[in-house]
């Protein structure tokens, strides 16, 4: 007895193949556009006492819940200092529809200055991490290295 495999045309393999990269990218292109992105802007202000502000702009097709906005400052080994702005105040949360942009935060230099000085921390190198987090827990950030020595 003899075995015949048929394989079928060349034209039902290019179906199937056709096919199949119809669902994969189908299934990339959904989950690429109801991911959450978050571009986070910063500045520095020329009022009477300098202000670090930060805001950030909603740059995917979904609405964000903004739960906190803040900056960290982390060493290098690994000690932690949260500090919130001081105007206008994280009270509640702020939602971010697609392209909008969220309010601008700020704190004084001289806070972030005093803070730094203070931290104890023996390496002259420590990340100022501006934190954007939301509802769901997801955190977007930019960081910033910054020099202890004076």
């Amino acid at each position: 007895m003899r075995w015949i495999y048929k394989s079928g045309s060349l034209l039902q393999w290019i179906s199937a193949i056709g096919t199949l990269v119809a669902v994969f990218s189908t299934i990339y292109f959904y989950h690429k556009d109801h991911q959450k992105r978050l571009i986070i802007l910063q500045q520095l202000s020329n009022s009477f006492l300098p202000e670090w502000e930060i805001s950030a702009i909603n740059t995917s097709n979904v609405t964000i819940w903004v739960a906190l906005a803040g900056f960290q400052i982390i060493s290098s080994t690994d000690e932690s200092l949260l500090l919130l702005p001081k105007s206008p105040k994280c009270s509640k949360f702020e939602r971010l529809e697609s392209g909008e942009s969220s309010q601008t935060y700020s704190l004084e230099m001289e806070e972030i200055t005093k803070t730094l000085s203070n931290f104890q921390s023996t390496d002259d190198r420590i990340s100022i991490i501006i934190i954007y987090k939301d509802l769901g827990g997801k955190t977007y950030n930019r960081i910033f290295t910054a020099s202890k020595k004076t």
